[in-house]
């Protein structure tokens, strides 16, 4: 699908090369071991966001269960989607570490994390976003000078890598582009996912594109 994903390949490429391709038995479990990592992430992000366990364990156990969120475990060729949300939610704990304890060491782990996240799928790009979010929450004057700065380097990468997708993109003749933009399919898709957020249903492996750009 023209998708830019090298790490997620990789991953790929080591489970095939311990347990080779005759079963998918090894990609799904790798699926489900990340599943569980990311729960985890949940729970610990809930604890610092919430500073309250028991909502902490709530928020776990909806991430844990939500259909849109277990698809992608029992869906294989989603890996990109856990390994992405693996760097993302993890990414958010160091980068509230560092908030909290002014620590540089965890900002430079959130930075780390970021690029292996863009490695994994360009979908992690909002993770910058969510990076002003937390300074809201975490840090008093959070609109300055400095948090600007710090910000510089995602802002940076993100750029580099989404023109790199643009470029897979670009290359792979996946619909026609004469009749609809790039706009209208990414709100269509970004609609659909919002609408299934509240209301997961009829989610199968083929996602609903618009039928004129079959």
């Amino acid at each position: 699908l023209g998708m830019y994903a090298p790490f997620t390949g990789l991953m790929y490429a080591i489970v095939a090369s311990f347990f080779g391709v005759k079963s998918a038995y090894a990609f799904h479990l790798f699926s489900f071991i990340i599943h569980i990592v990311n729960l985890l992430l949940v729970y610990l992000i809930g604890c610092k966001l919430f500073k309250n366990t028991t909502k902490a364990v709530f928020l776990a156990l909806l991430f844990s269960i939500h259909p849109l969120a277990v698809e992608v475990v029992g869906w294989v060729s989603a890996t990109s989607t856990l390994l992405f949300s693996l760097f993302f939610l993890s990414g958010m704990y160091f980068y509230i570490q560092y908030l909290e304890s002014h620590k540089r060491i965890f900002y430079i782990y959130t930075l780390v994390l970021f690029i292996f996240g863009c490695l994994s799928k360009i979908q992690i790009i909002p993770f910058v976003g969510v990076l002003f979010l937390l300074d809201i929450l975490f840090k008093p004057g959070w609109l300055s000078r400095k948090g600007i700065l710090e910000k510089t380097p995602f802002i940076i990468i993100s750029f580099i890598f989404l023109a790199i997708a643009l470029s897979f993109r670009q290359n792979e003749k996946i619909v026609n582009a004469s009749n609809y933009s790039n706009f209208y399919f990414s709100m269509n898709q970004i609609s659909w996912y919002l609408y299934k957020i509240f209301a997961p249903f009829s989610i199968g492996i083929s996602y609903v594109w618009p039928k004129q750009l079959l």
